[in-house]
């Protein structure tokens, strides 16, 4: 099969819905350096590419406790802590609510979820192709 008649890969994009105050900071760091040097041309798609790739891989310990801090949601814990208890349950095995907190507070690797059904698979791929922040979540 010659090249001509291959298909082109579109790449994936996935989107980015950035809060007002990171959005103004992030056109700051680009306005700085499209002054320091003429003919620099930046966008933000750029800029955030270029931060990302420049940081660590591994989030520090502090770094990781403040963005637990910051986006621990109660309502989802008590869920993922009731489908434990009813797992338990299901196995003959009894689940108190401390043991399930001392988990969740201890480091350990999440096992890999289990294929769903191409029915559902299909819904969670649609929910999975976007990573969006509301923008109203600004304090």
């Amino acid at each position: 099969m010659s090249d001509e008649t291959k298909k082109k890969r579109i790449p994936k994009y996935d989107r980015v819905t950035l809060y007002e105050e990171a959005m103004k900071r992030v056109d700051g760091w680009i306005k700085q350096a499209q002054e320091s040097k003429a003919g620099v041309s930046l966008y933000r798609k750029d800029i955030l590419n270029w931060y990302i790739l420049n940081a660590p891989e591994q989030l520090d310990a502090k770094s990781i406790e403040n963005l637990a801090a910051q986006f621990f949601d109660q309502e989802r814990f008590l869920k993922q802590a009731l489908k434990r208890v009813r797992e338990a349950k299901g196995r003959g095995e009894s689940v108190s609510l401390q043991e399930l907190m001392t988990d969740e507070q201890s480091v350990k690797p999440k096992k890999p979820r289990k294929p769903h059904s191409p029915k559902s698979n299909a819904t969670e791929n649609v929910l999975d192709d976007s990573v969006t922040t509301s923008t109203s979540d600004i304090s």
